[in-house]
């Protein structure tokens, strides 16, 4: 779900908070649920090993990933 190297282009989803419509934007309605989070401290490089670490803890008790994923 997360590879630590990217070969193909990924979309990208941001959250905008606008009064008025902006252009080449489409509204999406992310679906709510339970979520499980995480922070990464250390080295930069390294951020991609949080998802794995995340999801392997989902998977130990049985929570089934769905949904897209979302950072801060």
């Amino acid at each position: 779900m997360f590879p630590l190297g990217l070969g193909e282009p990924v979309t990208v989803t941001v959250a905008l908070v606008s009064e008025e419509p902006v252009a080449g934007a489409t509204l999406d309605l992310l679906p709510g649920g339970r979520f499980a989070s995480a922070t990464h401290v250390g080295p930069y490089d390294q951020i991609g090993l949080i998802a794995y670490a995340l999801l392997s803890w989902c998977a130990e008790r049985h929570y089934p990933a769905c949904g897209p994923i979302r950072e801060v």
